[in-house]
């Protein structure tokens, strides 16, 4: 199943993904640190937003991103919302981050929009 579930951060996006698909904390590869070259073995994967920063700057195209998160499910904090940065990195980052959130979304079951703690289901049934 390849779900996308999105929002602020420290919004409760972990903990929903947890109660919500019964998982662990061991389930949770986390974007900062995974692999680039292999998918990750957990079910799910976390801090996405850093994975990108990651993949940007060791030239990981965004389709690569997609295969390595294929059939995951996904936590992706919302970077696109608030002040345009003023250094080109941190705006070509941002944008980045929401191609890529647009293409897992297109691929998605199920997309959750998580805010204070309360999710949205925006996309499946």
């Amino acid at each position: 199943m390849n779900c996308l579930i999105v929002g602020g951060a420290y919004q409760g996006k972990r903990a929903f993904a947890q109660k919500q698909f019964a998982l662990q904390a061991a389930d949770f590869a986390d974007g900062a640190v995974m692999e680039l070259t292999q998918p990750p073995v957990q079910k799910a994967v976390c801090n996405v937003s850093a994975l990108v920063r990651r993949a940007l700057e060791q030239g990981v195209s965004n389709e690569t991103l997609l295969r390595l998160l294929a059939g995951k499910l996904v936590l992706c904090d919302e970077v696109g919302c608030g002040v345009v940065p003023i250094e080109p990195e941190q705006d070509r980052w941002r944008e980045a981050v929401g191609r890529l959130c647009c293409d897992l979304a297109a691929r998605a079951d199920t997309v959750y929009w998580v805010r204070a703690g309360i999710a949205q289901q925006i996309k499946g049934g």
